[in-house]
């Protein structure tokens, strides 16, 4: 086996592994999960923004556009850090108002199709996304943890088929 090819195989054996621990992590942790995450994250655009913000200082050609994205992104990780929760609460409404919009245009769509095979499944399907769409924004709270356990379980069967793909790859 060549060398490039053993490290794609170790840092897919890596990743598989990290996805399974996640999954597992969001299993017993859930909404907690999801702070830890976004604390992860507001960590990282802390950082990010520091970073840009020195990159702008030690930059002898100043680009006013790096210094209002390093502010930025340094505020959202400052609000991530202090308030994660406002994050981890709003994301089932934008997820929400994101399918509300595909399901719209998958309606009209649908409509404009209205001679082919598929436009009742086209449309059932249509109206089913636009209907979790409205589910997701005005029962946020009861969402999350679903979405959490679906999103732990995913994570968990796809580190585990990687893991059993390498095996029968070997």
């Amino acid at each position: 086996m060549s060398k490039f090819l053993k490290n794609l195989v170790s840092s897919k054996i890596v990743m598989a592994l990290l996805s399974v621990v996640l999954g597992v992590i969001l299993l017993i942790m859930q909404g907690g999960a999801l702070t830890l995450i976004v604390k992860a994250t507001a960590i990282v655009c802390i950082v990010a923004g520091v970073g840009y913000a020195i990159l702008f200082l030690l930059n002898k050609k100043r680009s006013n556009t790096m210094l209002a994205f390093s502010i930025i992104v340094l505020i959202l990780g400052v609000l991530f850090l202090i308030r994660p929760d406002i994050i981890v609460n709003f994301f089932p409404v934008i997820l929400g108002v994101y399918l509300i919009i595909e399901g719209l245009t998958n309606l009209l769509a649908s409509l404009q199709h209205k001679k082919s095979k598929g436009f009742l499944i086209g449309l059932i399907l249509a109206i089913l996304t636009i209907v979790v769409g409205v589910y997701l924004i005005f029962r946020a709270g009861t969402v999350m943890n679903i979405v959490v356990i679906i999103a732990g379980i995913s994570l968990i069967v796809n580190g585990l088929t990687d893991l059993f793909a390498l095996k029968a790859f070997k």
